[in-house]
Formats: structure tokens, sequence, C-alpha cells
């Protein structure tokens, strides 16, 4: 596969995580936490397999260093999210969680798109 076609399939998937963390936010079910929990990990992966992906995938080096910078923001919301929301803590505050989730999710997908345009330019 090539480089940016797995770069492609990688955002995909990280797309997918996000999506499925925007839908527990808007449960109540007890079960809802331990998914939280396997999806945060898989998120964290997923994170770690874009920087990897991404490296080899945007030439431009100017790209490159945007798309670092972009996802380093994106870790460091998710971060501060799950610091301030862990798992066991979701039920306390729920509007405030429920806001907190909302901001992580929009960060994530302005980053999904805007890896989308730079790969669709780099085409």
């Amino acid at each position: 596969m090539h480089d940016t076609e797995r770069l492609r399939t990688e955002l995909d998937r990280f797309a997918q995580i996000v999506g499925d963390l925007a839908a527990i936010a808007a449960r109540i079910d007890p079960e809802r936490r331990h998914e939280l929990i396997k999806l945060r990990r898989l998120l964290s992966d997923q994170i770690g397999v874009l920087r990897v992906v991404g490296a080899k995938a945007l030439h431009d080096p100017d790209v490159a260093a945007a798309f670092r910078t972009r996802l380093s923001a994106v870790l460091n919301v998710v971060s501060m999210h799950q610091a301030n929301w862990p798992a066991i803590a979701i039920d306390d505050g729920l509007a405030s969680y429920r806001d907190s989730a909302a901001s992580a999710a929009t960060g994530n997908r302005t980053f999904i798109e805007w890896t989308r345009a730079v790969l669709a330019q780099q085409d």
C-alpha cells in the first residue's frame, strides 16, 4: 500500500474512533465506561500510528511540520479532556463532560478535514 493511501486508511480509522467516542458521550448506560476506556486506548494508539504514517506520506517539509503540529494539538486536547474526565467521573457534571467531549471531537474532526484536504492536494 502506498504511503499516502495508508495515511488515508489510518485517518479513516481515527475518524471512526472519534465518532465512536462522540457516541459514547450521548449514552448513559453503565457499559459505556468500559467501552470508553477501550476506545481511549485505541485513540491513543491511533495517534501514534498517524504520527509514523504521516511522516512517510507527507513529502513537503512545511506540510509535514504542520501535520506534526496539528497532531500534537490533537494529542494535547485529547490528553486534557481525558485528564479532566476519567471514565469513573463521567457521570459527575454530565453536561460539562459532554461539552468537553464535543470540544475534543470538534478539534479531532478539524484535524481530519485538514489532513484529507492536504492529501487531496498532494495527489
